[in-house]
Order: C-alpha cells, then sequence, then structure tokens
C-alpha cells in the first residue's frame, strides 16, 4: 500500500484537502484534522473526475470492457444496446467489482491503479470479513444470510467466466469475493437526475472512502457540490489539530455492519433484527395443508421468514407482539397454526384461494382479523407460542454451541459481540414466550379444548 503515491496522484487529479491521512489504532488508516477547523468548512473537495462510477470504468479500456460486453450479451440473450445495459443500475456492481479485480490484478498500469493500489488487499478480508470467515457467525441468523450470500457470488462467478475471453478466463473466485466486499464497504449512492433513473448513481470515491464511522460523534458530512463532493465540518462543531474526522453512515445495527463492513458496535442503539427461516414450520409429514398453505404465501410474495426484534421496542397490545415478532409474522404463524375449517382451492389460472369458515382471506391481514374472531383463538395463540418457542431454544443452542472461547482475533471478537447481542434477543423472546404459554395454558378455552381432545 502506497500512500505517498495515492496522496500525490490525489493532488494532480484535483482533490483539496486540510485534512491528512494516517494510520489509526482500530480501522487501519483514517482522515485526521491538520489544523483547527472551524464549523462548516470544507475540509476534503473531491472533483467530479474522481467518482468512480461504472459508466466511467467501461470508458477505461477496451480490453476490460470486451469481455463484459460479451459476458451482457449472453446474459441478456441479445447485441443490441448493450453499452446501455451495461451502464443501467441493474448492472453497476457487476461492472464495479469486475473493473477493481481487472486493475488489482490484470493491469496495474491504468489511471486508477494508484487508488486501487491502497485499497484492502484479498489477504486483510481474508482475515477481517465474514465471506471469508462464515463459520465466525455459525449458529447465528447471520450466517444464512452469508453463506446464501457466498453461494450467489458463486453461480454469478461462474455465470462470468463461463465466457472464457482474454483476462476473465484467469479470473479467481477469490478475487470477485474480495471486490464485492471493496464495493459494499465502500461505494457511496450519489444520487442523479430524475430523468436519468436508469443512468448509475453508485460510485467509489477516492480519499473519502478514508474516512471511518462514527454513530455517537460524526464530525464531519458530506454533500455534493457541481458534480462532485465536499467533506464538511457539521454546524456547531469545530474540529482540532489531529482530530479524527469521522462520518456517519447511518444508524445501521450490527448486523448489517459485520455483514458489510467487518465491524459492530458496543451498545449499538440500533437493533438488530433475528430472521427465522419459515418453512420449517411446514413439516410435509405433518398434515396435508402445507403445500397449499406455503404456495398461497408464495402467491402473497410472503418472504420466508419470520422477523424478531427487541421486544421492548414493540409496545402494541398483542402479546406475541410484545415478545417481539412483527406483525407479519404472527399473520403468517396464524397459517401455520390453523388445522380447524381451512380449505385452499386451486383455481383455473392455478392461483390458490384460501377460505377459513367458508370465507375468502385474499391477505395476511384479513387471514388475522378473521383467526381473531374464532372460538379457540386462544387455542390458536398457545400453538404459535409453543412453536415459536421450541425455535427459539434450538437457535439459542445453535449460538452457544459454536462459541471458540480462546480466539482472539479482531474478526472474531467483532462476530461475538453481535453474537451475544442476538444471544439476549432470543434469551429476552424466549422468556417471554414461556410466561405466555403458561397464562394461555389456564385460559378456560384451552382448557375445555384440551379436555374434549
Amino acid at each position: 500500500m502506497n500512500i505517498s503515491n495515492f496522496i500525490n496522484w490525489s493532488r494532480e487529479n484535483g482533490i483539496k484537502s486540510t485534512a491528512s491521512v494516517d494510520q489509526t489504532p482500530y480501522a487501519g488508516y483514517g482522515l485526521f484534522a491538520s489544523r483547527d477547523t472551524p464549523e462548516s468548512t470544507v475540509v476534503v473537495s473531491i472533483p467530479q473526475n474522481l467518482l468512480l462510477t461504472s459508466r466511467k470504468a467501461l470508458q477505461q479500456s477496451p480490453r476490460f470492457s470486451k469481455p463484459i460486453f460479451t459476458y451482457l450479451s449472453h446474459k441478456y440473450n441479445t447485441t443490441k444496446d448493450i453499452q446501455s445495459i451495461a451502464e443501467s443500475t441493474d448492472n453497476e456492481r457487476l461492472i464495479l467489482c469486475l473493473f477493481l479485480i481487472y486493475c488489482k490484478f490484470f493491469d496495474t498500469t491504468t489511471y486508477w491503479t494508484p487508488y486501487i493500489d491502497i485499497l484492502p488487499t484479498v489477504s486483510f478480508f481474508q482475515e477481517n470479513h465474514v465471506l471469508f470467515k462464515p463459520e465466525y457467525v455459525a449458529g447465528t441468523s447471520l450466517e444464512n444470510s452469508v453463506r446464501s450470500k457466498i453461494s450467489n457470488l458463486q453461480i454469478e462467478f461462474e455465470s462470468i467466466t463461463s465466457i472464457q475471453e482474454d483476462w476473465i478466463c484467469d479470473m479467481q473466485f477469490e478475487m470477485y469475493l474480495w471486490a464485492d466486499c471493496i464495493f459494499w464497504s465502500r461505494v457511496v449512492g450519489i444520487g442523479g437526475d430524475e430523468e436519468e433513473k436508469e443512468v448509475s448513481d453508485k460510485a467509489l470515491i477516492p480519499f473519502f472512502d478514508f474516512a471511518n464511522h462514527s454513530l455517537e460523534s460524526p464530525n464531519i458530512r458530506w454533500q455534493l457540490n457541481n458534480g462532485g463532493i465536499d467533506l464538511i465540518t457539521y454546524p456547531n462543531v469545530s474540529v482540532n489539530t489531529n482530530d479524527e474526522l469521522l462520518l456517519s453512515y447511518g444508524s445501521k445495527p450490527n448486523q448489517e455492519l459485520l455483514f458489510l463492513h467487518g465491524f459492530c458496535i458496543d451498545n449499538n442503539t440500533e437493533p438488530s433484527r433475528f430472521m427465522l427461516p419459515l418453512l420449517p414450520f411446514f413439516s410435509p409429514m405433518e398434515q396435508g395443508y402445507n403445500l397449499p398453505k406455503v404456495q398461497w404465501l408464495k402467491q402473497l410474495s410472503v418472504k420466508p421468514n419470520l422477523t424478531l426484534v427487541p421486544h421492548q421496542l414493540n409496545k402494541k397490545e398483542d402479546p406475541l407482539a410484545q415478545c417481539g415478532w412483527t406483525d407479519e409474522s404472527i399473520r403468517v404463524m396464524y397459517l401455520v397454526s390453523l388445522e380447524e375449517d381451512i380449505e385452499f382451492i386451486m383455481e383455473d389460472d392455478d392461483s390458490i384461494t384460501f377460505q377459513l369458515l367458508g370465507k375468502n382471506i385474499p391477505s395476511l391481514t384479513e387471514l388475522e382479523a378473521a383467526v381473531k374472531e374464532m372460538d379457540i383463538f386462544p387455542v390458536i395463540q398457545l400453538r404459535v407460542a409453543m412453536l415459536l418457542l421450541d425455535a427459539l431454544e434450538y437457535h439459542l443452542h445453535l449460538n452457544t454451541t459454536f462459541v471458540q472461547e480462546n480466539n482472539e482475533t479482531g474478526l472474531w471478537k467483532q462476530a461475538n459481540i453481535y453474537r451475544s447481542e442476538e444471544r439476549v434477543t432470543l434469551e429476552t423472546a424466549s422468556q417471554s414466550l414461556s410466561t405466555l404459554r403458561d397464562e394461555l395454558m389456564q385460559h378456560p378455552v384451552v382448557l375445555s379444548y384440551l379436555e374434549n381432545a
């Protein structure tokens, strides 16, 4: 990593800065004030020509763009308007990731080489990113997301390299993982004109991306200026010499911070959501309604997950909501638990009509209303509570099983912040569900139902 070459390149290409780049004790390089700076003062100004977008990447070298156009022609099965397709928002991540790989591994003499050279290396991410170490989040709800993303990137990589053209032939999967890590940890959405919504609006921005994150005490912000970007001290915030200049990435839960950036925040005020897979609740061995239930949910475009949030965020009257479950999760679990008075009708257009007590149910909202009117509603609630409690106890066991107490690596410590946070969420929700279960077991309707059963 040659910082001096990059600084010289930055100045030669129009970056103006009163900030210096230096090592931090916690996050590699950072930006620091080189002098006392009053409020609302520009500390870094980056011209438009240094905002690296997918459109600019495609203009750099025919050797880079030609295989990309070939791949997109195969992908979209067309040779028409390939330039426009490549420059669309659908493909900007792809183009920028491939350009990072091209400049880093196949042509180290491009205009952007001084910038690419100072980016974190493959070996850095191998030690500091969960995409390279998914085992560090084993047993947490983040594991499914990480492994799913790795699988999707593998499929995408194999599709790209199948064209067997020029430099793409020698591309390796680790390179593609590296580029994806760089993209999501550094890309900035710079917006665009309303008339050009299809034009790429994400950019990698040299110098800008040295600024580290602070949720509680950021002292700089960014704004567009004549097509470029300025970093400006906050109003009513003065910066002293040698103070680190910190941006806020926004209020993000540790789940997202770890997934994208490789770090967590102790006592993060933005809670992580626990995502519970839905499909295991639909065991095909239990009863014949499970398949049409799943098909009906797909018809409604319901995501295949249940979502649990820290219960203190939810002030609703519904006892399941007070345990931390979102409205949609509760409604889906009502469907899971229904055994009586339901019917699914396959229509001529292959859609499914769902009926409860002979009444058509077109949505989850109407399902909830209908279930709450049922005489056995407390029984349905009890079934839901017990199913969710069993699931949380299972995932709580997974969460604690994979802990490696002797691992002292930086990434493991960051992952353990998230793991501990998730464990508290699961324990709290389990306690609440246990209390609800015990209360429902004494409900007169439940007692009568059990006696008759």
